[in-house]
């Protein structure tokens, strides 16, 4: 096949040079809105203006409860997006749900593509939330679908505006696919930071202190124990170089050991960690001081390559219990509800043996199952067992 050279390939026009541009700098825009949450109504804003001010809805609908949840809105009459949510119906009487099996994902459609303009001037919702305001050109774009939801970017023109053509809806389907891949590198973000958070809060429950390092002397990272154990001994401290203590003994053999685990690094034969025992001038047993090498997959930190733990004999130890409670942010109430059920107690069983009523333990069994990422009770004892094996429960 002959190649087109480069004096044959076609050459935009400047107003295709500007269409592109503009599409580049919505695209570049969507992706900045992620961060700390995704900024829905940024990138509503950034996509409706590319598309010369088409307006936006962005939600999420349950069809078999007749439900909406609306997440963010662009140039959408208030009013009629409060009259769209609360009269939003059940499956058996709404075009959109009825036939949302079979619209694809990521392609924008009209609403006349599965109802007749005839019908919908005749329904509720026409007469209730867009006649009043004008709004027509009515479509919408399905993000994701599951069994029980559908995620979607909704949209219309409002008096004065064109008929959305083939170009308007082109530029939405480029942006929405854009759009859908923000959302779910938001929702990877997300889950990286709950995993962060969860295998902190997992590292203050330990037992003993511990300091996590990287390339610095400073620690990335300080449990929990390791603060209350420096704050009461009256011979280690940690500052701006990391632990100190008082005995220059003690000192000097600490900073070998964490110069042979950092040499480590470039030549594994170097050093593989080591202990120091430092005695109180209380005259407790001593703290075991140990120093090793660690990699930032086993305690969710990033770049953390050394690992000091303090070891105090005579620290309060911490129970099983508090530690699957903390670990999940689960309140006192659904921490004995779990415990329970792990022991084996049905949901009727725990509300007659309580003396609460059964619609109340089910609100904290859906509480449970959601902060700990299990949708069955057998899941909820696997993962109790688990993140429980060999601690104490009392």
């Amino acid at each position: 096949m002959d190649r087109i050279g480069p004096a044959e390939r076609p050459i935009l026009s400047e107003g295709a040079k500007r269409v592109t541009a503009d599409l580049l700098q919505t695209i570049n825009t969507i992706y900045d809105c992620v961060g700390d949450e995704l900024d829905h109504h940024r990138c509503l804003a950034a996509i409706g203006e590319a598309v010369d001010g088409t307006s936006l809805s962005v939600g999420e609908v349950f069809p078999f409860f007749g439900r909406i949840r609306l997440i963010a809105n662009y140039c959408v009459p208030e009013d009629a997006a409060r009259i769209m949510v609360d009269s939003f119906s059940t499956i058996e009487s709404n075009s959109f749900m009825k036939n949302l099996p079979r619209f694809p994902e990521g392609v924008p459609f009209m609403r006349r593509t599965f109802v007749s303009d005839e019908e919908h001037y005749q329904s509720d919702i026409y007469k209730l939330a867009s006649e009043p305001w004008g709004l027509h050109s009515e479509g919408a774009t399905i993000f994701s679908k599951s069994i029980v939801s559908a995620k979607f970017c909704g949209f219309f023109r409002l008096p004065g505006k064109a008929e959305l053509d083939i170009h308007d809806l082109s530029k939405l389907a480029i942006l929405n696919g854009h759009y859908m891949k923000a959302m779910k590198f938001q929702d990877r973000i997300s889950g990286l930071e709950t995993a962060l958070l969860r295998a902190n809060n997992v590292l203050d429950l330990l037992d003993f202190g511990l300091l996590l390092f990287g390339d610095q002397k400073s620690p990335l990272y300080v449990n929990q124990a390791a603060h209350r154990i420096l704050e009461k001994s009256d011979v280690m401290s940690l500052g701006r170089d990391g632990l100190i203590f008082s005995s220059s003994k003690s000192q000097n053999h600490y900073e070998k050991i964490f110069s042979s685990v950092v040499g480590s690094r470039s030549s594994p034969t170097k050093g593989t960690g080591g202990l120091v025992q430092v005695s109180p001038a209380s005259f407790r047993r001593p703290y075991n001081v140990v120093v090793q090498p660690i990699s930032s997959h086993q305690t969710g930190v990033a770049d953390a390559t050394i690992g000091v733990l303090i070891f105090d004999p005579n620290a309060k130890r911490t129970t099983a219990i508090e530690l699957f409670s903390t670990s999940y942010g689960l309140t006192k109430k659904e921490t004995q509800l779990a415990l329970h059920l792990a022991e084996g107690l049905s949901v009727d069983e725990y509300a007659k043996s309580h003396n609460v009523s059964i619609n109340t333990v089910r609100t904290h069994v859906r509480s449970i199952y959601e902060k700990t990422n299990t949708t069955r009770q057998p899941e909820l004892v696997s993962l109790i067992l688990r993140l429980t094996a060999g601690l104490n429960w009392t």
